[in-house]
């Protein structure tokens, strides 16, 4: 894909940041998501989620962490949230590092997590537990988010067989 990013903005004032990237730009944070985020007056993103570590998922994010850690971005980040993987490719552990050191809190997230915010939930039904972390796509985070009657699927770039798995989980 040209690049991923979804943005939950929710009733109760939560906003989420589900990946972030681009394949052939550079400064997509700058160019695309702030300017985004500032349109939709969005100055708080409580959190962002990782699907995968492809470049068009995660440039931007990476560009967004820089920019907090040298204290030069216009929103507030609350947390950094990755798939749980075994053995990570170097562009999580970079992503990692650089909300670390912007003094963003880091979580692992695998198949069986719950997180809640209001009257959102957001369940975590991929990576499995034991997910390597070798292929990055089939092993990259699906969210199956609730609110109220609503029901969706992030599935990120997971393949037909994931998503078909995936589907199923939907439906219990």
């Amino acid at each position: 894909g040209q690049g991923d990013c979804c943005v939950l903005k929710m009733p109760g004032g939560e906003n989420f940041l589900i990946d972030g990237g681009s394949s052939n730009k550079k400064n997509t944070a700058v160019c695309q998501i702030l300017p985004y985020l500032k349109n939709q007056g969005i100055s708080q993103i409580d959190g962002i989620f990782i699907s995968h570590t492809d470049q068009d998922h995660i440039s931007g994010v990476q560009e967004i962490l820089e920019m907090a850690v040298k204290k030069l971005n216009s929103v507030k980040l609350g947390c950094l949230y990755l798939p749980e993987w075994e053995n990570p490719p170097a562009a999580w552990e970079k992503l990692k590092q650089t909300a670390k050191e912007a003094g963003i809190p880091v979580r692992t997230l695998k198949e069986g997590d719950c997180l809640n915010a209001g009257k959102l939930q957001l369940q975590i039904i991929a990576p499995a537990v034991s997910a390597s972390g070798a292929d990055v796509n089939e092993d990259g985070m699906v969210i199956k988010v609730k609110y109220e009657e609503f029901l969706g699927l992030l599935t990120g770039d997971i393949g037909e067989e994931t998503k078909k798995e995936s589907v199923r989980w939907i439906l219990r």
